[in-house]
């Protein structure tokens, strides 16, 4: 469960809320699931800032390729997690994305270190392969913002080799906009005969508040999931 937590607050970390003419995103939230609890906060700089004009909010960073930094930290009940990556967009055509990530387990430090590349084939949509450290097996992201008869959809979808006699992943989900502020998501992960779901939503508040909240449900265990989100 706590490996699910850490790798639940670096995708938080990397969705927050946008706003027009923002430099600056922080997040705070809290997981509550049936084995542990987990507190996180987050912050991202964007190096020129980014506009929301014409986009939906939760999506206007990604669809302007603002390249970033941030930085993350979660407390999951004696595991402490802190990472920091960037997120550079490379003449708007190719993606690259070096991430650190420390973990303290009762006194165990343990650190990794990981990119993501990936190129941008047409507007909206990036595919991505993440590179570890200590070794590759072949994996795709792909992530498409686009407008479906005058609405806007997220889509996402993902594929993992296991290795080492793991099971492969695949993953999808999606994003509706109700409009450029509220949006409602679902999402699925397959993994050693085992499904994981998801249910997610996101809402502006105003210009510079939102909140997200998901439910996640795997077979060993359900977590609930809020944050709060601010842009300066």
């Amino acid at each position: 469960m706590k490996t699910k937590i850490l790798v639940s607050s670096i995708a938080l970390a990397s969705t927050f809320a946008a706003a027009e003419n923002y430099q600056i995103d922080a997040v705070a939230g809290f997981a509550a699931s049936d084995n542990s609890d987990a507190f996180f906060v987050g912050g991202r700089y964007h190096f020129n800032g980014y506009n929301t004009n014409g986009h939906p909010r939760a999506e206007a960073a990604f669809l302007e390729k603002s390249s970033n930094l941030r930085a993350s930290y979660t407390d999951a009940e004696g595991v402490d997690v802190t990472t920091i990556n960037a997120e550079i967009y490379l003449e708007n055509s190719f993606y690259l994305a070096p991430m650190y990530a420390k973990a303290d387990a009762a006194g165990n430090d343990r650190d990794s270190v990981a990119a993501a590349l990936g190129w941008l084939p047409t507007e909206g949509m990036l595919l991505t392969t993440l590179v570890p450290e200590g070794g590759y097996d072949l994996n795709l992201q792909m992530k498409y913002v686009t407008e479906l008869g005058g609405n806007n959809f997220n889509f996402e979808a993902g594929y993992a080799e296991g290795g080492d006699n793991r099971s492969d992943t695949t993953s999808v989900a999606a994003d509706y906009y109700l409009d450029r502020t509220f949006s409602v998501g679902i999402g699925m992960a397959n993994y050693d005969s085992d499904t994981d779901w998801v249910l997610r939503t996101t809402k502006f508040i105003n210009e510079s508040f939102g909140v997200q909240a998901s439910y996640t449900s795997t077979d060993s265990d359900d977590t609930f999931t809020i944050s709060l989100n601010a842009s300066f």
